[in-house]
């Protein structure tokens, strides 16, 4: 079945990115993982910068790809697609192994079951359920 890929241009495919609760949660943390810059890589956290443009290039809204017109008519639209696609965190080549690589961010679910088979942090995970309390999806830290 052929399934026509509509191409959306960046600027709103940001818009509707922000609009999504994964998406922007994404979009959010993408200054502090890669840096200000779009001049080099100055960023500790190069494959958690990389990881989050994957993650965020794997949303439908930027995939194949998302377009703008030329740069001086839509300068704030091809920032953000250089940002995306062409940033220079993606071109790294880490000498030294990380040792919390990721491909992409994982999901909660992904990271749950992930610190399911590493005992501390069961028994962090265990200990956070008990002495944070919730009710109706809220903290409810009672003050000591």
């Amino acid at each position: 079945s052929d399934k026509t890929v509509a191409i959306l241009n960046c600027l709103y495919a940001r818009k509707l990115c922000a609009e999504h609760a994964s998406c922007s949660a994404i979009l959010e943390i993408i200054p502090r993982v890669c840096g200000p810059e779009l001049v080099a890589c100055s960023t500790m956290t190069v494959t958690k910068c990389q990881a989050a443009l994957r993650s965020l290039q794997a949303f439908e809204y930027f995939k194949p790809t998302c377009l703008c017109r030329e740069p001086h008519v839509e300068r704030e639209c091809n920032k953000f697609r250089d940002f995306l696609f062409d940033h220079p965190c993606i071109y790294v080549v880490k000498k030294e192994k990380d040792p919390y690589s990721v491909e992409a961010l994982p999901t909660c679910n992904h990271a749950l079951s992930a610190c399911q088979r590493d005992k501390p942090c069961v028994k962090l995970y265990d200990d956070f359920k008990t002495n944070c309390k919730t009710r109706d999806g809220k903290c409810k830290i009672e003050n000591r």
